[in-house]
């Protein structure tokens, strides 16, 4: 059904694309995301926003903090569970602008971090070359307790 109203056109069940699929989600907004697992910290700002077109959602966030402790691997919330695919799909890479104050254990490398599917958060390792390889998990205590700096852009599927 389509409706034509107040300036805008609405679609009842959605758009549907001949024989393909149909778009029938569309969503922006805003969340303050998490860091789950920590034992002490103190956020100086963050902030995320999201866009959901069907079953994909892009994800921009930026965290400022300070006194960080925790021994768990660095784990940042989303606002969607990750889709489950037989053929991997579910999983996601993430994409950092901006990684300051982070100081691996493990040595220096590259951060990364990873969607795993059904779950609703990503977590952050350092790879030991641009190409990958030796993934070391990023914990807490590696971020710098006087000031850390992450900003990220996620994209996956969603459920």
């Amino acid at each position: 059904k389509l409706d034509v109203s107040g300036g805008d056109v609405r679609f009842g069940a959605g758009l549907k694309f001949g024989s393909g699929g149909t778009l029938d989600a569309y969503e922006e907004g805003n969340y303050v995301p998490s860091l789950v697992g920590t034992t002490t910290i103190n956020f100086v700002a963050r902030n995320s926003s999201y866009t959901r077109i069907g079953n994909v959602c892009t994800v921009v966030g930026i965290m400022d903090m300070d006194t960080i402790t925790g021994t768990n691997q660095v784990t940042i919330d989303l606002p969607f569970t990750c889709a489950t695919e037989t053929d991997g799909s579910g999983f996601a890479q993430v994409n950092f602008v901006a990684a300051l104050g982070v100081n691996p254990s493990g040595g220096a490398g590259n951060i990364v971090g990873s969607v795993y599917e059904g779950t609703n958060t990503f977590k952050i390792w350092t790879a030991a070359s641009s190409t990958g390889g030796n993934l070391t998990n990023i914990v807490y205590n590696d971020l710098t307790s006087s000031r850390t700096f992450l900003r990220y852009t996620v994209t996956y599927r969603t459920i």
